[in-house]
This record gives C-alpha cells, sequence and structure tokens, in this order.
C-alpha cells in the first residue's frame, strides 16, 4: 500500500524504485533513532520500507499532505514507527525538532538564487548529527541533466567545514 501511495506523487514515484537502496546507503552512514523530513511531500509514506523503528517528524507547506501523513502515521504506529507531520512554511519558518537525521529531498533547487543564504540558515538551526540533502537529475520535463551535479552545494558543505559523502542513484544525487 505504501508502494501504490508513493506513486501517487511527482518526487516519490520518481524514487520509487530506489527506496530500499537509498535507505540501505543511509542506515550504513547513520542508525537514527529519530528523522526530520522538511519538505516532506508523501516521502515519510517510504520509511516503512526501511526497517526504521523510532520517531519521525514531517514539515510539509500542503494542509492536506500533512492530514494526510498524520492518518498513515496512526496506522503505521504498530510497525514502532512513532511520526507526526506538521505545516510549515519551511522557506520563512527553521524551528523543528531535534533529530539524529534530517531529510531534504530535491527541495534546495526550488528555493532558486535563495538556496544558499536558505541552507545557510537552516543549517544553523537544525539539530541533528546528519543531514540527507538530494538534488534531481532530471529536468520537469524528466529530460537528463546536462550538468546533474551541484559544485555549488559541495563547495558550500566545504566553506561550512562539513563533511559529506555522495551517493549517486538513478534519478537523484
Amino acid at each position: 500500500i505504501s508502494k501504490e501511495i508513493l506513486r501517487q506523487h511527482t518526487s516519490s514515484r520518481e524514487r520509487a524504485n530506489d527506496y530500499e537502496k537509498i535507505y540501505a546507503e543511509i542506515l550504513k552512514i547513520a542508525r537514527p533513532k529519530s528523522i526530520i523530513d522538511i519538505a516532506s511531500g508523501l516521502n515519510p509514506c517510504s520509511i516503512i520500507l526501511s526497517g526504521f523503528k523510532g520517531d519521525y517528524y514531517a514539515y510539509e507547506i500542503s494542509r492536506s499532505d500533512v492530514n494526510f501523513l498524520n492518518k498513515y502515521f496512526k496506522i503505521i504506529k504498530k510497525y514502532n514507527i512513532n511520526g507526526k507531520s506538521f505545516v510549515k512554511n519551511i522557506a520563512k519558518e527553521f524551528n523543528f525538532k531535534k533529530a539524529d537525521v534530517c531529510f531534504l529531498f530535491k527541495f534546495l533547487d526550488l528555493m532558486g538564487k535563495e538556496r544558499k543564504l536558505f541552507f545557510i540558515n537552516l543549517i544553523k538551526h537544525l539539530d541533528c548529527k546528519y543531514l540527507v540533502a538530494s538534488f534531481s537529475k532530471k529536468t520537469i520535463s524528466l529530460k537528463a541533466m546536462r550538468n546533474p551535479e551541484r559544485k555549488w552545494f559541495e563547495s558550500l558543505l566545504t566553506n561550512l567545514g562539513l563533511k559529506y559523502k555522495k551517493l549517486d542513484f538513478e534519478n537523484e544525487i
């Protein structure tokens, strides 16, 4: 059922075949007991595919997505996933729960020219051990990008003194 839900949303549909691989790679690096998912969309519906047990907090601007996710979290509570979703304009509000891992899937490009400033503000306010940020390898028209790597992001991480590991999947980095 979760996989079918994920196929209903554009960004999670693109990632649907890779979720198990993505989570396996993330869980090699971090063994989280808590996760926050910023600009989550329906991505939280994938966490059940990971074997994760713990607290999962999703932040999304869409009230209807938040309502749906809170219903979904009630259903999957029996799998020891304690989830809660919150309405938040994450481009302007930076107060989030403390967590071991923060997901920021395919959001930074949406910030346009403000992406660096947004990311710096976000980093200042996050209280987490690991951040998983991803970028699409395809354009909106689903054509492959000529330069899918985000050198600006790698440079920013280096300038901020943050260590990172790059993972490359079919549709995103």
